[in-house]
């Protein structure tokens, strides 16, 4: 039998990083660290909040898209998934059916009603007058969404 350069690795045995692993995880992050440095000192755009985070209103609707679906798609998602998958199947597509709903509500309903009040999340409702009906109920739907996310993350 000839010899090959393949080599069998069992379940319980870890294999450390080599040296073309390290090189690639090192230039990714310095890569990330190089952006980010340019952008915060070079850049001369982006010196208020309203810049930073919303570009003053002014742009087109393609990047916000972009920014809105790939904070949707976090990492978590994308390593959460799969594994939701094996284990219980593919009923997670019922959730598309759920999206199909709820995001053109909440796209037609709720945003013109936070742009028309110049908010930039939910969570800056209570930086406006509103009634304490209206409070109390902004914080039971924060506390019971919130109990009920960290809930799922444990089972």
């Amino acid at each position: 039998m000839a010899a090959t350069n393949e080599t069998q690795i069992d379940d319980d045995e870890t294999v450390p990083f080599a040296w073309l692993d390290y090189t690639i995880f090192s230039l990714m992050l310095l890569i990330s660290i190089v952006t980010g440095l340019y952008h915060a000192l070079v850049g001369k755009g982006q010196k208020t909040t309203s810049k930073f985070l919303m570009a003053e209103r002014s742009m087109s609707s393609l990047p916000i898209t972009v920014s809105v679906l790939a904070s949707y798609l976090s990492a978590i998602s994308l390593l959460a998934l799969p594994a939701e998958v094996f284990l219980h199947g593919i009923q997670y597509w019922f959730f598309v059916f759920g999206a199909f709903i709820t995001f053109p509500i909440a796209a037609w309903v709720y945003m013109p009603v936070y742009y028309d009040l110049g908010l930039i999340s939910a969570y800056e409702v209570r930086r406006i007058q509103v009634t304490i009906l209206v409070l109390c109920v902004w914080c039971f739907y924060y506390l019971s969404s919130s109990s009920i996310g960290l809930y799922a993350c444990i089972l």
